[in-house]
This record gives structure tokens, sequence and C-alpha cells, in this order.
């Protein structure tokens, strides 16, 4: 008779005592210390995979407290995804999405509401008009956070004719919130490509303002950059991967997210997700 879960898992489900925990550093061969924390977890990064609730064995509860603490890190509400990016983002981060719209918006709604926990002021600025914005809005009046200010994009870029304007603008954006008593600034863009194909009338020179923010690298403003992967070009998405330091790829079929980008690390297979705004 087998003794323990562990034997188990070895025994009948092919497990290996000395798998690796992806979310582990290695030196030599050797599994050295957790990618979040940089202790070593006392599953040795041996159980660190999703098993089934009757075994009681899910992703690391030590890693998944880790993400959710670590100093300088914004999660972003959902668990697997912090734990591939070490703990979700941080404020130098210049970010970009793009893909289906369902699972973008619940990316951005999860972002909006782990950032008000943490004292930081949000503006959601969208090309939806109607109904849809209205949605946008009643879904974070829902969930009750109220550090979050939903504006059509078109305001953030009305009279914005050089970079430096844009780049002042956003620093003003980050004095005004720190000066309301607010700990930083989230600042989340949502439909760029429509907005630049039906409004811009610098469409070329967005791209190099998105540049111009990115080398400011404001260490209290975390800026996301989304766009749809419908009408997304080859070109433009190879700016996209040349020039964010992180890029997180979506689809709706079914609701995933993976990493293609990150300046630290590798790319993630995909990371399948329950749309739920906590």
């Amino acid at each position: 008779m087998l003794k323990s879960i562990a034997e188990i898992l070895v025994s009948c489900l092919g497990f290996a005592y000395d798998k690796p925990c992806r979310y582990l550093i290695s030196e030599e061969g050797k599994l050295t210390r957790c990618a979040l924390d940089y202790s070593v977890p006392i599953c040795k990064g041996i159980w660190c995979e999703p098993i089934t609730e009757d075994l009681m064995i899910t992703t690391c509860d030590k890693l998944a407290d880790v993400a959710r603490t670590l100093p300088n890190k914004i999660s972003c509400g959902i668990t697997d995804l912090d734990l591939y990016l070490t703990g979700g983002c941080q404020f130098t981060d210049h970010v970009a999405v793009f893909g289906e719209p369902r699972t973008m918006t619940f990316l951005a709604m999860n972002i909006i509401v782990t950032v008000s926990k943490k004292n930081i002021k949000s503006f959601y600025f969208t090309n939806s008009k109607g109904t849809r914005l209205n949605t946008i809005k009643k879904m974070i009046e829902k969930i009750g956070v109220k550090s979050c200010t939903v504006d059509d994009i078109v305001n953030f870029y009305e009279g914005i004719r050089e970079s430096y304007q844009l780049v002042d603008r956003v620093k003003e954006m980050l004095n005004t919130s720190q000066e309301e008593g607010f700990e930083g600034l989230l600042i989340l863009r949502d439909s760029i490509l429509k907005y630049i194909k039906e409004e811009a009338l610098f469409p070329k020179k967005i791209f190099e303002w998105e540049e111009n923010i990115h080398r400011v690298g404001l260490r209290s403003m975390l800026t996301i950059s989304m766009f749809e992967s419908k009408i997304l070009e080859e070109e433009i998405r190879n700016f996209i991967m040349k020039n964010f330091s992180l890029v997180i790829e979506t689809r709706d079929n079914p609701p995933s997210f993976r990493i293609l980008k990150k300046d630290q690390g590798r790319p993630s297979d995909w990371i399948n997700v329950d749309l739920t705004v906590p």
C-alpha cells in the first residue's frame, strides 16, 4: 500500500521527485532558489503543478502569497500570470497587451481592482463608445473601485503635438494623483489601433510617443497599452515586440493568456483562466 500522496503521484501519475519547478532558478543543473523571493520553497520545486482538488495539491500557496506581497510589484489579479511575471508588473514596465477583446477587458478589470487595493490611482482610456463605454463604467462601479476614472481615449491625446507634451501630461497626472494621496498611477489605454485608424490626427507619431514614455521610466507609474489583434498589422506587431518591455497576448476561446516577451525571463505557454473579476 502506498504511504503518501507523493508516492501516488510518482507511481501512478508519472511525477518525479526531481521534477523542476518552473518558478525556480537553476544554477549548474541544481534547483537553487525561488524566482519570486530568492528562497528555496518547502516543496523544493517538486510539486508546483496543478493536480486535482481531491489530492489537495495545487500551485504552491507560498509562491502565490509571495506574488501578492513582493515590494514594487503590481499583481495582475491572476495567480498563474503573476507567478510567470515573478510577482506581477512593476512601475517601470512598459506593457503591451494584444489579442481578443473579452479576455483583454478581463485582464484590465483585474489589474484595476488589484492596484486599487494598493492605493494606486488608475485611468482607463478607451475608444469604446455608447453602450460598451457605459458597460465598462458600470463594471468598475459594480466591483467597488472608486479610484479609477474611465474616459474617452481622445481626451488623453487631445492637444498633443510633440512627444514631450505627452510625457509632460503623464508626469502631471502622476503628480496630481500623488498630491491626492495615492502612492502611484496606472494609465491603461484600450482600443489604441481603433483610435489611430478612426480618429488620430497624428497616427504615426503615437508610436513615437510610446517610445518616449518608455524611456522616461517614471518609478511610480505603470502604463499599459492594449491593441486589438484583428487589426494588428505585422509592422505594428514588430514595433510592439521591439519597444515594449513586457508583451502579453490574449485569446477568448478558450480564455487564456501567454507572455510573448519579458525583459528578464522567457515566454510562457498559454495560461487558461476563468473570466471572473474579483
